[in-house]
């Protein structure tokens, strides 16, 4: 099922948790496929992050 736009961000954050959690616990990737979208993940989260210092998160509500 495709990220609705309302939500993007709330569906990425629980994906990322779970790649997170994956390399936590495996501390290996389990295919050649995986480790090129590894890297390419990688690319994109330093993208974001750049991106991100531009956002006051601070006063946005979320409910965690």
């Amino acid at each position: 099922m495709p990220s609705m736009d309302y939500c993007k961000f709330e569906n990425t954050a629980i994906d990322m948790a779970k790649c997170v959690a994956h390399l936590e616990d495996e501390r290996r990737l389990p295919s050649s496929r995986e480790a090129a979208a590894f890297k390419r993940l990688k690319m994109y989260c330093e993208r974001f992050l750049e991106y991100a210092e531009d956002y006051n998160t601070e006063t946005t509500e979320h409910n965690d």
